[in-house]
């Protein structure tokens, strides 16, 4: 089963970044959110360029040059540059999305608010997403932000991931189990 790439496990690394954007004053940390989500989404423009960047093997001069490209285009605070200066220097610009999606999920937990993540084997029509939304909302008592993302390997069903929480209905993952099994009763023969 391939989650979604933003799902990713989250290292103690990420953790230690996301908190240092967090402890920045709000105003601040906020700016700095913004700015370094809109370079994600511009260096993902083309998966080409968002490998490249984040490319460990990519030489820091180079990724420098390509956040100046990015600056001729979008405005950025000098905390902006400063904590892309931090990433890179520490070789850490491939662990950004986890970073950001550590951040917000720091911030929501202050604000009361839980990302769900529903990651769907077909695509949910939108009328239903609200729906979803309020239903995990009423079984948490907590506001739920709800992305889906649609994986047709999940063949069916789905994967409901909340918190430190995961309910996982999908038919792939049935199968993988029923294999799995199979494998261990054979071994054990």
């Amino acid at each position: 089963m391939k989650l979604p790439k933003e799902l990713i496990a989250f290292d103690s690394v990420c953790s230690r970044y996301a908190k240092v954007l967090f402890s920045l004053p709000k105003d601040v940390r906020d700016s700095v959110r913004r700015e370094i989500g809109e370079f994600v989404l511009w260096a993902k423009t083309t998966d080409e360029l968002w490998n490249l960047v984040s490319s460990e093997y990519l030489s820091h001069r180079y990724k420098y040059e390509f956040f100046e490209e990015f600056k001729k285009q979008f405005e950025c605070s000098k905390e902006t540059e400063n904590f892309f200066e931090l990433l890179v220097n520490n070789e850490r610009v491939s662990s950004l999305q986890s970073i950001l999606i550590l951040f917000d999920f720091m911030k929501n937990q202050q604000n009361g608010v839980v990302k769900a993540y529903m990651i769907s084997a077909l695509p949910i029509p939108k009328k239903y997403e609200k729906f979803l939304a309020h239903q995990i909302s009423r079984k948490i008592g907590r506001e739920v932000e709800l992305k889906i993302e649609v994986d047709c390997t999940l063949i069916l069903g789905g994967i409901l991931l909340w918190d430190n929480f995961m309910i996982d209905a999908s038919l792939a993952t049935s199968f993988k189990r029923i294999e799995e099994g199979a494998i261990y009763a054979a071994s054990q023969n």
